[in-house]
């Protein structure tokens, strides 16, 4: 009996070894791609366009070495902060509005064109079309409307349920004590009519 034991011992360790084993080389390629990765990333960090104003006889800095003229920030899509959809549609307006007020003081300016042409190459939104923008101020009002009108009727109907809940209450309470004060006289009947 030992010996059998033993032998299924050792089978269940020669198991648990090649599970070891295969998980190692799970992890291994895992470490291996993450590692490939992030010299990806580091590499096109790194490489930096070259400006024709910069001359060859300036001295190079090392890759490490940056100052904080080379470093440059852009927006990333994607992005977003959490935090109240209510603070966000907000936000959403006020841009909207201000994006409105400002395509209305532009319209036809040569040196606005300029610059919306070039925003738009580079990938910004450029909010200029005044229909667009009306329309979609409209439909944010629109919907808020619609909510502040829905939470109403949902508070009036709760106030509604929660008056039926206590009328019914009230009436059931009136009740007990109706048939219990029937009962009071209904014992006290008796009782005389026994002596």
């Amino acid at each position: 009996m030992r010996k059998e034991r033993k032998a299924d011992d050792e089978g269940a360790i020669k198991r648990r070894e090649l599970k070891r084993e295969k998980n190692e080389k799970k992890h291994e390629k895992k470490r291996k791609k993450r590692s490939a990765a992030d010299l990806d990333m580091k590499q096109t960090s790194q490489k930096k366009p070259k400006l024709a104003t910069e001359s060859s006889s300036e001295p190079k800095a090392s890759e490490n070495s940056r100052s904080a003229e080379d470093i440059s920030f852009a927006p990333m899509a994607g992005l977003e902060t959490g935090g109240k959809s209510k603070l966000k549609h907000m936000r959403k307006r006020d841009k909207l509005a201000a994006a409105l007020e400002k395509a209305e003081k532009q319209k036809g300016d040569k040196s606005f064109e300029m610059e919306k042409m070039i925003k738009r190459a580079q990938g910004e939104k450029v909010l200029d079309d005044t229909k667009l923008l009306k329309k979609s101020l409209k439909s944010i009002d629109q919907k808020k409307l619609r909510s502040r009108k829905k939470w109403d009727q949902r508070i009036k109907q709760q106030k509604k349920s929660t008056a039926d809940a206590q009328k019914k209450r009230q009436a059931n309470i009136d009740a007990r004590k109706a048939a219990k004060a029937s009962k009071t006289k209904t014992k006290q009947k008796q009782q005389k009519n026994r002596r």
